[in-house]
């Protein structure tokens, strides 16, 4: 989650550095000459910014919601950095975020099919407008009580009963 904070971070600098310089370039040229084309282009750059800032703010609504909804989280790297993030795994009944990248399920088109625990691994089937995908992904050591408890988390909250193997 905080590399998407980062980017949006990253994009709202790179949009107000952008509005600067169209300001700058309003000031110095009047549209009347044949530099009105310029200033589309400008424009046009600063509307496909703000497009990519909203799908970054959207990512991150949704990832804080996994987040705050997680049923597993499973660390996958320990960084020793200035930063003290690690790197995770969240898992919930809204989809998985694989560290910045958000997997929805059960929204737009994408549906969950099932799960399947094992000792080292968990598997999550999912279709993405009819086209099946799979996301396996390995865990540490799970007790038979924290199985109990997935599997009845996953059941309340997806409908969807994990097959244990």
């Amino acid at each position: 989650m905080g590399t998407i904070r980062k980017r949006i971070l990253m994009l709202e600098a790179v949009i107000c550095i952008w509005l600067l310089v169209m300001i700058s370039f309003l000031n110095e040229v009047s549209l009347n000459n044949t530099d009105g084309v310029v200033f589309l282009v400008f424009e046009s750059a600063a509307i496909l910014l703000l497009f990519l800032l909203v799908k970054q703010f959207r990512d991150y609504e949704d990832a804080k919601l996994i987040v705050d909804n997680t049923i597993i989280r499973i660390p996958f790297a320990l960084m020793n950095d200035d930063n003290g993030e690690n790197l995770e795994i969240h898992i919930s009944c809204f989809g998985i975020l694989l560290d910045s990248k958000v997997i929805k399920y059960n929204m737009k088109n994408i549906s969950l099919k099932d799960i399947e625990i094992d000792n080292e691994y968990i598997c999550i089937n999912y279709s993405v407008k009819k086209k099946d995908r799979q996301v396996c992904i390995l865990h540490g050591n799970i007790s038979n009580l924290e199985q109990q408890v997935i599997l009845k988390r996953f059941r309340y909250e997806t409908g969807i009963t994990p097959v244990i193997k």
